[in-house]
């Protein structure tokens, strides 16, 4: 299976390789994925990607000033995390400068940027403050689905379909009914007892599907992109 790619590669985060263009305005193959095997998800942060194979390996490449990219430099192609070496990943989600990535036995695990907590762990220094030099696991167990706006993050539980989020809270994007930012997993109380199927976020607002086709949107609304008229979270 291969990748097909467009947009800007200033970063490399097309995994083009050293190519002289920096915006690429049609379609592409990324040539150094012909031998990937099932290609089963891609996530994109602001400038870097991940992409998550059927075996359940994950390659990323791109900016890497946060080391968002679970390994060492700047890298135009895609490189296997070696991290993940012995885990079974399912999904991954990417921020502006982090990622999220979920397993087959339901545990989570964080690496890149973690200026507002978005990673879901503790900032035990300065420099773990900017940027984690390992990739993390999350205290949180039973989750089924995950998702990354900017600077915040989301994850399902499959235990009573409780929400967890954590990160950035400066448009109320993480749904507690305050604007205070989280540093680990709060649960989100005001959906607790309704169902969720899916969830998804934007830069700074989320949302979350029930299966009854109900959408439940928060966060910041300054084009109304929670389905409101409200110009506020």
């Amino acid at each position: 299976m291969s990748l097909l790619c467009c947009g800007n590669t200033s970063d490399g985060q097309l995994g083009l390789g050293g190519i002289a263009e920096e915006n690429v305005k049609s379609l592409t193959l990324v040539e150094s994925t012909k031998n990937f095997l099932k290609i089963r998800q891609i996530a994109c942060g602001r400038h870097h990607s991940v992409m998550l194979l059927d075996d359940g390996s994950v390659f990323s490449c791109g900016n890497n000033d946060f080391y968002q990219l679970g390994h060492d430099g700047i890298k135009r192609k895609p490189r296997l995390i070696e991290s993940f070496a012995g885990i079974h990943v399912i999904s991954v989600a990417c921020g502006d400068a982090h990622c999220v990535a979920l397993t087959n036995d339901g545990h989570l695990f964080s690496w890149g940027s973690n200026v507002y907590g978005q990673l879901g762990v503790e900032r035990m220094n300065v420099v773990a403050k900017a940027r984690y030099p390992r990739i993390q696991e999350i205290n949180l167990a039973n989750i089924v689905q995950i998702a990354c706006g900017s600077n915040h993050s989301l994850a399902l539980e499959s235990t009573d379909g409780v929400l967890h989020a954590w990160g950035l809270n400066d448009h109320g994007q993480l749904g507690i009914g305050t604007r205070e930012s989280f540093i680990g997993p709060t649960t989100v109380n005001k959906l607790m007892g309704i169902p969720i199927c899916q969830l998804a976020a934007g830069a700074s607002h989320s949302l979350v599907l029930t299966p009854s086709g109900t959408v439940f949107g928060w966060g910041k609304n300054m084009f109304g992109q929670i389905g409101q008229n409200e110009q506020r979270g």
